[in-house]
């Protein structure tokens, strides 16, 4: 269902109510049982003679998969002076995801919000989906400048695993909400006249605005015992803030573009970028 309403020029609304039944899923092989050295997760291997770790990369059949939800979408764009500015915010709410890892065994994994891996028997290596996700981004543009601002987060998911006793363990993580920045200024559009600014793009792209971690720990559910993680467990990497400068710079042959068997202007063009990392952390080892 879609929306936009005559009084106010440039707002969509936008609902959609799915159920989606996916066969032979593939996918990452991961899950989300913690760092306990006994309790890796399911693609990290610990070879204790070398004190290494080894992470699996393979793409795996996770089985069948029925996902129930709803999914919500506002977008307003808004012209003035000169200028566009323009939101799209994405809301999505899972009420149901059942996997299937056993095509000939009819019993299905709910793991909305929660994976229970100690009193189900099935295992599968998907990792628990949050019952919400979140996702925006704002974008200004006015003569050859542009900054766009991309805003993301997600409920929290846990998982239900053996070990630490006869009740299991129950591993957690609460998602950032994570910011990322793009500025970008092309130099012909912004009025620049001159010859070298012609088809010149400057672009910073700051990662991880700012700087945030999830918040991981684990619960003993037969002590209560808590242990904190200073990383996120749901990705083998979690980045820190990250800037990346790019300035790309096309060349023409000649005053005009020259069109050759009809594959449009030939041109050279030289990029170079930068980097700087505000931190990295490790899921594992």
């Amino acid at each position: 269902m879609e929306w936009t309403p005559d009084f106010l020029s440039g707002l969509r609304l936008k609902a959609t109510w799915s159920d989606t039944d996916i066969e032979n899923r593939i996918a990452y092989l991961r899950s989300v049982t913690g760092i306990d050295p006994n309790n890796l997760p399911t693609n990290v291997i610990y070879i204790a003679a070398e004190d290494a770790y080894i992470r699996d990369e393979r793409w795996v059949n996770v089985g069948n998969v029925l996902r129930t939800g709803m999914d919500y979408e506002l977008g307003y764009q808004w012209d003035f002076a000169g200028s566009e500015l323009s939101l799209l915010v994405r809301h999505s709410r899972t009420s149901r995801f059942d996997v299937q890892p056993d095509a000939a065994n009819p019993e299905v994994q709910s793991i909305v919000t929660i994976r229970d891996d100690f009193n189900n028997d099935l295992r599968t290596t998907l990792p628990p989906v949050p019952k919400h996700q979140t996702n925006a981004q704002l974008v200004y543009e006015r003569a050859g400048f542009s900054a766009a601002l991309d805003v993301q987060t997600s409920a929290r998911t846990s998982t239900l695993a053996s070990g630490g006793g006869p009740m299991g363990t129950e591993y957690v993580t609460d998602p950032p909400t994570v910011s990322d920045l793009v500025l970008t200024y092309d130099f012909g559009l912004g009025g620049f006249d001159a010859g070298w600014a012609r088809d010149l793009r400057a672009t910073l792209t700051v990662n991880n605005l700012t700087n945030k971690f999830a918040d991981s720990y684990s619960t003993n559910l037969e002590t209560g015992e808590v242990r904190n993680y200073q990383f996120n467990p749901t990705y083998e990497w979690t980045q820190g803030r990250a800037y990346r400068l790019a300035l790309r710079k096309s060349f023409y042959r000649g005053d005009a573009p020259v069109w050759r068997d009809g594959q449009g202007p030939r041109r050279l063009r030289l990029a170079c970028a930068g980097h700087a990392d505000g931190g990295l952390r490790r899921n594992a080892g």
